[in-house]
């Protein structure tokens, strides 16, 4: 085994990257457990491509996999030693995080919240834990919360996922975002959004300012130079400057960008490289029988009642969301919340109005005896606690129903609130304003009080005889045909049942269960003891992942790992599933109960389709098709928001007769990021059901909401805004074929490498399996690419951070060979023979290992390497320089013989092997040089445009004075006085543009001086230290 490759191999495939070589990413690529497209690599070069860069928004359209984007960035970091990392998200997503990075990068990540954190300070004795280094996925209210522990710690890099929310940091009331900004002030960044810009562009200048907060400007040059001209007249010339600006510029030879801070991939540019699958739906009708229409009937009329003793006035909008979630799931929903609605007014007898516990009790028992003639004599008997006065409301007392729907006050208030912090009233009609305020002023007497928990009491009455619903036969009924249907196309006979009610959960566990299905249940709390069981099964096979992370978060895992394990397996989830779970080895989603809110709707179809999924994906929603409303609000959701793609019958699909049609992506996202948080649009439809009660009034509210919808929709779609974030499609395309292949170049390069190190170093301790598949101690592994259905046998991918072959590179790169008598040879197998004309000729060559040190504008240690190769051949009498261009295949070639050679190489060749290491400085010298000069332009266009404001002030003076002595000069009439006061203004006038100066003056220096030191300071820190050392020297003779 020839040490000589050894060592050399050892060196290159553990060569750093400058940050600016795209080949820094080979080795992560190869950690990655998935195939990468080239617009994943593309966006993570991008990131962070000179030592100017302070990071990037990565803002591909949803499905294009952000998430891997900025994994891959975290690995490569992670490999080169900087492991300070914090990944700030919301708080559902934490799980999903953590998951994607262990699955996918094999890197180990800790979720950290407040409890964690205080747990951590006393466990280690220390203030602030997260200084000792390590993955932190937290969310953005922990940053906000734990600002002084988060800004004490020298992040090497800080993600923030879902970064849109905070693109209102630039107005002045929004304390989170700009307390956070601040936080991770002079950190390295990338921030991940599907939306960077949904309303206007000015949210563009608060995403870039978490980056650099002079990129784009102040905040008055921005908007006079960009958002004003492009709102108030369309001049789309500014968008094209503005874009050039964020995104940079494509070379269209080379592929690469130039400048920009922003980059974003669409779907339509990818088609082709990266494989989509469609959606599709179907809607399964269900008629209630009487009963439960009598139920629905009677307790919608309770919720539009002009007062209500059970609920507290200023909660009357949650109160109605509650109730009719509840209302719409189940009767069993339903029942359960009458039932404490009745024990929040039997309180309030017994504590306003001092009624007996006796005497309500005693209520209750003749109210069920007269309703026995009509419902028989097994109604369930009703009997209230005694209540004390004193006794504080819990949130269950303030509003029934929380527990069942899995909400507090405080996520109910956020459902009934716009998330740009508008006031409450701002998004009710006047009517429902006033209904609001005549319900705050009324008092309750004791009688309306008696007479309300008597309807009460016969509305849980009369769900109580119901036991059977006919929406959940429906669910029997689809379950069997939908399964029968995926076993004939070969589908995971997997679905996700999305439900609104823990009640409804437990019935449709009762009623499934019952009929052979596999049943795993998801929810909040995940406390039962099933759930219990799944954990300890999943703790079993997997003990090393069960030790980290809150017991909450492995419940989780486990649950989805039982139901990826089990076959024909049904996930019955409340909404605590809609959030950071990857379910895409499933793709039938079921929206039993429908959320009106259409970004919900959309979180929950996600589950299943998102980047992974193989398969088109079906959504079947449940319809009660004697509700009127319910089918406008579904022909809305699915005509208008396109929520659920293509529409088809289930037997044509069946049959295969359906026609395949666009599934409506683009107008879905328009759709929904013009909804904003979808929150006003519930509210309308909350309004709609309290004031519509006939088809006709339902009608027109829902066509007056279709307007408005359609108007939005129309509005983003034809929005010139929108190109600002976009290059041409051409422009991309081309851009990415290119990288493509640059990239699968680059690997196969890689790859032959790696396995020719292997061969080499271990020998006979790795036996082949084939061509890139081979068996070292007992596991598998394989290089480069591999089929899925390899991956899935337990194959694991061969790179340089696998422990075994990390620990062999470092133990060959210190090998000490002094100089070496090496002959090569062509492999006899390849008909290509690139060095024929070297056969028979003597040769010598060296190779040196250039270190290259400096810092970041992030204030970030940056070390790279060079090998530098410097070879001759003898011809003739006579030495010649071999082309450094073909130095490196040499090593590609056979080794037959090798031995330690006494004598010395050529003075020739030292001093050849000199001045390439000094030629190679200078080139890395010259790059800091342009990195200078890039930043000094940009230093000066921010200087030009901070004084923006000055110069317009000193123009607006500069014309009023104009103006004032061209009045004086047209007009011939006017008497001395006018004339004097005329006169009096221009002086007034002129001792003001005297000042505008003087600040226009002041600004321009302190701006030169800042620019001065900005520019003293890069220099300082692009400062290059260099160091060397000789990795081989060779005298070589190729034999054939």
């Amino acid at each position: 085994m020839s040490e000589l490759l050894k060592v050399y191999l050892a060196h290159r495939l553990t060569e750093k990257r400058a940050i600016s070589d795209p080949e820094k990413l080979n080795n992560s690529i190869r950690a990655a457990n998935i195939d990468l497209n080239p617009h994943q690599v593309d966006a993570a070069i991008f990131a962070f491509k000179s030592p100017l860069s302070r990071g990037a928004i990565l803002a591909d359209e949803v499905g294009l996999g952000k998430t891997i984007e900025a994994g891959l960035i975290i690995d490569q970091l992670y490999t080169e030693g900087r492991q300070n990392i914090l990944i700030l998200v919301p708080a559902s997503l934490r799980t999903q995080w953590q998951d994607e990075l262990i699955n996918r990068f094999s890197l180990a990540s800790e979720i950290i919240d407040g409890s964690i954190l205080k747990r951590k300070q006393k466990e280690r004795m220390t203030e602030n834990p997260l200084k000792d280094g390590g993955i932190f996925i937290a969310s953005h209210n922990f940053a906000y919360r734990y600002d002084f522990i988060c800004a004490n710690v020298m992040w090497d890099l800080v993600v923030i996922d879902e970064a849109h929310r905070m693109r209102n940091v630039w107005k002045k009331g929004n304390k989170t975002a700009k307390k956070i900004r601040e936080v991770i002030k002079n950190r390295p960044k990338v921030l991940l959004t599907a939306t960077p810009l949904q309303n206007n562009l000015m949210e563009l200048y608060g995403l870039t300012s978490f980056l650099d907060e002079n990129y784009l400007g102040t905040e008055f040059s921005f908007k006079t130079l960009f958002a004003n001209p492009v709102k108030k007249r369309g001049e789309t010339e500014r968008l094209k400057q503005l874009r050039e600006r964020l995104m940079g510029t494509i070379d269209p030879d080379s592929g690469s960008i130039n400048g920009g801070i922003l980059t974003r991939t669409l779907r339509k540019q990818v088609a082709g490289l990266v494989i989509f699958t469609n959606r599709y739906s179907i809607t399964e009708d269900f008629a209630p029988n009487e009963n439960e229409m009598e139920l629905y009937d009677a307790v919608s009329n309770y919720l539009r009642r002009p007062f209500l003793a059970s609920t507290k006035a200023t909660q009357r909008n949650m109160m109605e969301l509650v109730y009719r979630k509840i209302l719409a799931s189940s009767s069993f929903a339903i029942a359960g919340t009458l039932y404490k609605v009745a024990h929040f007014l039997a309180k309030r007898l017994q504590t306003e109005f001092s009624v007996s516990v006796d005497e309500v009790n005693q209520t209750a028992d003749d109210l069920r005896n007269e309703l026995a003639a009509r419902y028989g004599n097994g109604l369930q008997k009703v009997v209230f606690p005694k209540y004390e006065k004193a006794a504080p409301e819990s949130e269950q007392e303030i509003l029934p129903g929380l527990e069942d729907i899995e909400a507090n006050l405080e996520k109910l208030e956020e459902e009934t609130q716009d998330a740009d912090d508008l006031g409450e009233d701002e998004l009710l009609p006047d009517q429902t304003k006033k209904f609001e305020e005549r319900e705050i002023d009324h008092k309750f007497t004791k009688e309306e009080v008696i007479r309300e928990i008597k309807d009460v009491l016969e509305y849980y009455h009369l769900a109580t005889t119901i036991d059977k619903n006919q929406k959940s036969q429906a669910l029997v009924r689809v379950l069997d045909k939908v399964f029968k249907y995926a076993e004939k196309k070969q589908w995971p006979q997997k679905a996700v049942i999305f439900t609104e009610s823990r009640r409804t959960q437990d019935h449709l566990e009762k009623l499934l269960g019952g009929v052979g299905h596999n049943l795993i249940l998801f929810n909040g709390s995940n406390a039962s003891k099933r759930s219990r069981e799944i954990f300890d099964e999943w703790a079993k096979q997997f003990p090393q992942e069960a030790k980290q992370g809150t017991r909450s978060i492995n419940i989780r895992k486990a649950l989805v790992w039982k139901f990826k394990d089990v076959e024909k397996g049904i996930l019955i989830t409340t909404e605590a599933g809609a959030e950071g779970l990857n379910l895409q080895f499933a793709n039938i989603v079921i929206n039993y109960d429908l959320p009106w809110n259409p970004q919900r709707i959309e979180q929950r179809i996600g589950r299943c389709h998102r980047y992974g999924q193989k398969l088109d994906v079906l959504v079947i929603n449940f319809l009660n098709k004697r509700n009127y409303a319910d089918q406008r609000i579904y022909e809305l959701l699915s005509e208008k928001i396109k929520l659920f793609g293509n529409l088809f019958d289930f037997s044509d699909k069946m049959l295969g007769t359906e026609q395949l049609t666009d599934d409506g992506y683009e107008v879905r996202e328009v759709a929904l990021g013009g909804l904003g948080t979808g929150i006003d649009f519930t509210r309308k439809i909350l309004d709609i059901y309290r004031r519509c009660r006939t088809e006709q009034e339902i009608e027109r509210g829902f066509q007056q909401l279709q307007l408005e919808l359609s108007d939005i929709i129309k509005e983003k779609i034809e929005d010139a805004q929108r190109k600002v974030i976009q290059h041409f499609d051409d422009e991309v395309r081309k851009k990415l074929r290119i990288r493509q292949k640059e990239i699968t170049d680059s690997l196969d390069r890689f790859d032959s490498q790696l396995k020719k190190y292997l061969t080499v170093s271990f020998g006979e301790d790795i036996r082949p399996r084939s061509d890139n598949v081979f068996d070292y101690n007992g596991t598998i592994y394989f290089l480069g690419r591999i089929a899925d259905e390899d991956k899935d046998k337990g194959y694991k991918p061969a790179h340089v951070k696998e422990p075994f072959i990390r620990e062999r590179l470092e133990t060959d790169k210190k090998i000490k060979g002094g100089l070496w008598q090496v002959s090569f040879r062509h492999d006899n197998k390849k008909e290509h023979r690139p060095f024929d004309d070297l056969v028979g000729k003597e040769c010598q060559l060296v190779a040196d290992l250039l270190k290259c040190e400096r810092r970041t504008v992030n204030d970030t240690k940056e070390e790279f390497e060079k090998i530098v190769l410097t070879g001759f051949v003898k011809q003739n009498d006579h030495w010649e320089r071999i082309q450094d261009s073909r130095l490196e295949r040499l090593f590609d070639l056979d080794v037959v013989n090798e031995e330690k050679d006494k004598s010395r190489l050529r003075d020739e060749l030292e001093d050849t092997a000199s001045s390439q290491l000094k030629k190679a400085q200078e080139d890395v010298n010259t790059d800091n040089e342009r990195y200078i000069f890039e930043e000094m332009d940009r230093l000066d266009q921010f200087v030009e445009e901070s004084l923006l404001k000055f110069r317009q002030e000193m123009d607006t003076r500069e014309k009023e004075i104009k103006d004032l002595q061209k009045t004086m000069r047209a007009s011939r009439t006017l008497g001395a006085h006018e004339r004097d006061q005329i006169q009096a203004d221009i002086d007034k006038k002129q001792k003001e543009l005297f000042k505008a100066q003087k600040r226009y003056i002041q600004a321009q220096q302190e701006q030169f001086v800042d620019k001065d030191k900005k520019v003293a300071d890069l220099r300082n820190k692009l400062q290059m230290s260099f160091s060397y050392e000789r990795i081989a020297s060779v005298k070589l003779n190729i034999i054939s």
